[in-house]
């Protein structure tokens, strides 16, 4: 009689691990990350330099609220306003809608070449007051004098980037000497820490006095001013004087040398401005007035503030 003895050999498995992602059972709209949707709609939404064969932001805003939502973010998350009547429409629309401009706006400019009348300056106010979360301000510098930022329940903004294409108003010269002095929302510039004065005082004022009637802003590390060539020569001195003073407390200034048709100053004057003002370390640039223009005037929709801002400082230094 025989026996069959059968041995099993058995072996140690190794570990494993098994990793499986968590994944939403069902993919819809309102499972999308918000930043993932808003790149999905600036592609879907024609842009100024984009074929205009999409389909239009009012068509997805009506879909559903999620995509309502998020063409509102793209639509308010930078406006440009090119005309007075565009800026009183907006001005409107934030009086109705206060929640709009507050949640959504990081960027606004006006960037119309007009006189400041009472109205229009009311309206800036309005459109200014209701930009709670506000990072980019561009605006005409001769819009500020009087400028009145009405109560409301938000916060007041206190945009880092401002841009004023240039300071005062001609008609400053034919006020009467005895009225108060204007006021300026100097709280507005609490927070800013790039100023440019993009363009040449439309009567002579001095940086130093002109940061003064800002409110001093503390925070600043880049400073842009405008000189026009062939200037005064007086008006020179103090100028170089106030960027010397400056020049202990803000870290990067540049001046932006503008072309003046009727100048008469020597070249030779003339580098010896420059060279003063080199020799502080400051960074001298032809400049141009219009050139505060350039960043706003073909702004895809829902572009970042900050980008623009980047590059319009990469371009002046």
């Amino acid at each position: 009689m025989s026996t069959t003895v059968t041995r099993t050999q058995t072996r140690q498995r190794a570990y494993s691990i098994s990793i499986v992602a968590a994944l939403p059972s069902k993919i819809t709209l309102d499972t999308l990350p918000s930043e993932v949707l808003l790149d999905i709609l600036r592609y879907a939404i024609p842009q100024p330099s984009w074929s205009r064969n999409k389909v239009s932001v009012s068509t997805l805003a009506v879909v559903n609220r999620t995509l309502y939502a998020a063409c509102a973010a793209l639509i308010y998350r930078t406006v440009v306003l090119r005309s007075p009547r565009a800026l009183a429409l907006f001005a409107r629309t934030a009086k109705a809608h206060p929640a709009l401009p507050a949640a959504h706006v990081r960027s606004l400019a006006f960037t119309c070449d007009t006189r400041m009348r009472p109205e229009l300056r009311s309206f800036l106010g309005v459109a200014i007051r209701a930009c709670s979360s506000l990072h980019t301000l561009v605006i005409p510098g001769a819009a500020l004098p009087g400028l009145i930022l009405p109560p409301a329940a938000h916060p007041v903004p206190a945009p880092k980037h401002v841009t004023l294409n240039g300071w005062g108003d001609i008609q400053a010269l034919y006020a009467d000497p005895t009225a108060p002095s204007p006021t300026y929302p100097a709280d507005l510039f609490r927070q800013t820490t790039h100023l440019s004065l993009a363009g040449p005082p439309a009567v002579w004022a001095r940086p130093c006095d002109i940061l003064h009637a800002l409110g001093g802003p503390t925070r600043l590390t880049h400073l842009c001013l405008a000189r026009r060539t062939g200037g005064n020569t007086d008006n020179d001195a103090e100028f170089v004087s106030d960027v010397l003073a400056l020049r202990t407390r803000v870290k990067n200034i540049v001046v932006s040398m503008c072309p003046n048709v009727f100048a008469s100053r020597l070249p030779e004057e003339e580098s010896a401005f420059a060279g003063a003002l080199k020799e502080m370390g400051v960074k001298i640039r032809e400049g141009d007035v219009e050139e505060w223009h350039a960043p706003w005037t073909d702004v895809e929709l829902g572009a970042h503030a900050s980008g623009l801002e980047e590059r319009f400082w990469a371009d002046i230094q």
